[in-house]
């Protein structure tokens, strides 16, 4: 479906190193990453603690992401240490013996494709972008040789994160305002909610079969397996209430009142 069904593992089957040796407009400052070699693999035990005091760390899976503290170190150290399937992804890029990069995932079941939550940057004075672009591309290429189908990533409009996400080869289709709501206060239910039940399921997949565009149903592939509270339970995505199908969180976060656009990519 996606390129990441396609992708050409690198010739050593877990590094790729990269670097940039083009010139630059003499009139313009460099800001192009450093000609040194860049390496992107999987974060290692003796990677914990670079990822700990990372300068720059973009959250991209809203608002999930601001539902709780993020700690890149934690999700690196589950990966390396518990061996499910649900583990969570995070590759690192190297250069000069510094970790300046890394690109945290998460799979999500039924079918364990990878949701982007995360990118970190510790470029110093050069642009972020040309690392990204290199995490992004090889997890991609990582997901391909896993038998991942899709990828997907939730990036704010105006993100410096496009660019490296469009480079790469994924392609938005969809947008989505999300509020989050500051002091919010109880009211009379009209409709009385409860937590969804096993009986729900066929019923929930309608909905969103009737409400939902053609083009996103076809972009996120979902089956009735999405909203099953047997698969939710297992991959600990949490309980679902009320009776939309897209939502999936029971909690709120009260610290703001915020506005964002988000574009939902595939690749």
């Amino acid at each position: 479906m996606g390129r990441a069904l396609s992708a050409v593992a690198p010739r050593n089957g877990s590094d790729i190193t990269w670097s940039n040796n083009e010139s630059s407009d003499d009139s313009q400052p460099d800001r192009s990453f450093s000609p040194l070699p860049l390496t992107v693999r999987p974060a290692r035990l003796a990677d914990l603690p670079s990822l700990m005091r990372f300068p720059i760390v973009l959250g991209l899976n809203q608002p999930e992401f601001n539902l709780g503290p993020h700690r890149p170190m934690r999700a690196a150290l589950s990966q390396v240490v518990r061996w499910r399937e649900t583990r969570p992804r995070v590759f690192v890029a190297k250069a000069g013996g510094k970790t300046v990069g890394f690109a945290h995932w998460q799979p999500l079941l039924p079918d364990r494709r990878w949701q982007l939550i995360a990118l970190g940057s510790a470029t110093g004075v050069y642009d972020a972008e040309p690392v990204w672009e290199e995490l992004i591309r090889h997890s991609t290429t990582a997901a391909g040789l896993n038998g991942v189908k899709r990828l997907d990533a939730r990036i704010p409009i105006g993100s410096p994160v496009e660019d490296p996400m469009w480079a790469v080869g994924f392609t938005a289709y969809a947008s989505e305002t999300i509020f989050m709501a500051q002091q919010v206060v109880p009211g009379t239910e009209t409709v009385p909610l409860r937590v969804q039940e096993q009986t729900d399921t066929w019923a929930i997949h309608q909905l969103y079969n009737a409400s939902v565009p053609r083009k996103v149903k076809f972009a996120e592939a979902w089956t009735s397996h999405r909203w099953d509270v047997r698969v939710a339970r297992t991959s600990l995505n949490g309980v679902t209430r009320g009776g939309s199908p897209k939502t999936d969180i029971n909690c709120l976060d009260t610290s703001g009142q915020r506005r964002a656009v988000r574009r939902t990519f595939w690749n």
